[in-house]
């Protein structure tokens, strides 16, 4: 069940910025993979997929920072990878694809303000969640988005967003507050099961 508040702000409220790696210059930094027996490894890849993480033919990621020159994070790029702890994503990207990090074991994740675009299942089970601000960037929430973060506590949506699909926020059953920037439409099939109060915010003119 959603609960409705309308809040007016008397100063804007901007999107979130995390720790970015370079300058999102096309090819500025590798992206830097580290693994459960604490070595290393680096890739020049644009694009970071299933493809990409297989390639090193072991499944135990415990950190991830993203090259500044990678614009996407395809299909499943560290989809269930359990051991993943701790991603840094750089300025730069715009997609975070179809169950990118579905069933990892991060903890927080800052999304940069070029992201326009969350995919189906993105963060799908990602249980380690507490926190999560969808920055002004981002004009679709995909389906199954943030399904089953049943830690997640807040979630704050930035005034760019016009999609949200369906159940993208379902069985998040520890939501307590949901905060929108802007006019994203809110439709209780997104969030099943998920007690979250929402807050319908705006400037004041």
């Amino acid at each position: 069940m959603l609960y409705w508040v309308a809040i007016c702000l008397s100063i804007l409220i901007g999107s979130s910025h995390g720790q970015f790696v370079g300058d999102g210059g096309f090819g500025s930094t590798p992206t830097i993979y580290t693994f459960s027996d604490g070595s290393s490894t680096s890739t020049g890849d644009i694009e970071l997929n299933e493809q990409t993480r297989t390639a090193f033919g072991r499944n135990d990621i415990v950190s991830v920072v993203v090259g500044s020159g990678v614009t996407s994070l395809g299909r499943d790029a560290f989809a269930w990878v359990s051991s993943l702890t701790n991603i840094v994503i750089s300025a730069g990207i715009i997609n975070i694809g179809e169950g990118a990090l579905a069933g990892t074991a991060i903890t927080s994740i800052n999304i940069p303000s070029t992201v326009t675009n969350i995919g189906v299942s993105a963060f799908q089970a990602c249980s380690g969640l507490t926190n999560v601000v969808i920055p002004n960037s981002v004009t679709n929430i995909d389906r199954y988005a943030f399904l089953d973060c049943t830690n997640l506590n807040t979630v704050t949506v930035g005034n760019g967003v016009t999609t949200i699909g369906p159940d993208a926020f379902s069985n998040c059953s520890n939501l307590t507050k949901a905060s929108f920037l802007g006019n994203a439409p809110i439709s209780g099939g997104d969030w099943n099961n998920c007690p979250a109060t929402v807050y319908r915010l705006w400037v004041a003119t």
